[in-house]
Parts: C-alpha cells; sequence; structure tokens
C-alpha cells in the first residue's frame, strides 16, 4: 500500500484504540436529529455522522476521514439489529469488540471474535463481495455479524453492511 495508507492504517488504529465514548473522542447531536462521532490527530481527523431508528435496532450513516482538512477515505454503511436481540446487549459487546480491530484491516473489530462467557461471534465476512473490491483500506466491501455460538447455527443478531476506500 502507498504511504499515505499506511498513515492512514495507523489513525485508524488510533482511532479504534480510543474507540466510541473515549476521552479523545467528542459526540454531538446534529440539528437533523443524527449524531457525529470525532476524533482528530495531527493531520488526520476522523468524522462519523449516523441516524439511529427510535428503537435503537437501525442505524446507518457514513465515515469520512480527513488529512490536512481534505477528505482522503471514506466509508458507508447500514446495520440492523434482530427483533429478537437485546439492542444494548448486542452493542455493549460490539462496542468492546471495535476496540480490537484487526492490524492488517482496521476498519472495525478482529476478523473473528468468540466470546464463549457471553455465547457470541463476531466475524467480518468478505466471501459474498470479492468479485466488487479488493478488500483492502483503499477499496473494501464486507458484512459485520454478531451470531450465537450455538451448535444449530443461530440467526445473525446483528449485521452491518460496509463500503468505501480513499478518495482520489
Amino acid at each position: 500500500l502507498p504511504h499515505e495508507s499506511l498513515s492512514l492504517r495507523d489513525f485508524l488504529l488510533l482511532q479504534s484504540e480510543y474507540g466510541y465514548g473515549g476521552e479523545k473522542v467528542t459526540v454531538k447531536t446534529e440539528e437533523n436529529g443524527s449524531k457525529t462521532i470525532e476524533f482528530s490527530q495531527g493531520a488526520w481527523r476522523y468524522e462519523d455522522n449516523y441516524f439511529t431508528s427510535e428503537d435503537g435496532r437501525m442505524f446507518f450513516g457514513r465515515i469520512v476521514v480527513y488529512e490536512n482538512g481534505k477528505p482522503s477515505w471514506y466509508a458507508i454503511y447500514e446495520a440492523q439489529v434482530d427483533k429478537a436481540a437485546d439492542p444494548a446487549s448486542v452493542y455493549g459487546f460490539l462496542f468492546e469488540v471495535l476496540r480490537s480491530p484487526d492490524t492488517s484491516f482496521p476498519l472495525r473489530g478482529p476478523l473473528f471474535h468468540e466470546d464463549e462467557e457471553r455465547g457470541l461471534i463476531y466475524e467480518i465476512a468478505f466471501d459474498n463481495f470479492t468479485d466488487f473490491r479488493e478488500n483492502t483500506l483503499d477499496e473494501f466491501i464486507f458484512r459485520e455479524v454478531i451470531l450465537p455460538n450455538d451448535e444449530e447455527g443461530g440467526f445473525n443478531l446483528y449485521t452491518a453492511t460496509f463500503m468505501g476506500g480513499v478518495i482520489s
């Protein structure tokens, strides 16, 4: 990857370390009811603007990373928590997992994580999308899922789809 992507990778790893709600991250409510999460370090600024449904089960938004004030990378996403799942429990697990991103692809959490105590699995799945994108920070599309760890292979408690990449 070009030098810019390595710098972007380091910045995304740092943003993940501080996570959602960390002391260096600000969250503000916009006039339109959406929320914006911001994090800055040096020449980089991360801005995640999203809308959430009233019951908290669905959200969608976009992330833009600026380098020296210029948009240089983006992601758009949508997510849904299944009606049979408790959103607070799902999001609690998700926020914990997001603080440990895969260093080769530091956009969300690890590529796979199993919490045996809670009986939950987190996974990033590229399987159905490899024909469309390279799945690097430069260009990607993937699904993020949380599902119960049971032998019956249960349904997804949470599913999100992300796509984006470098803005040329």
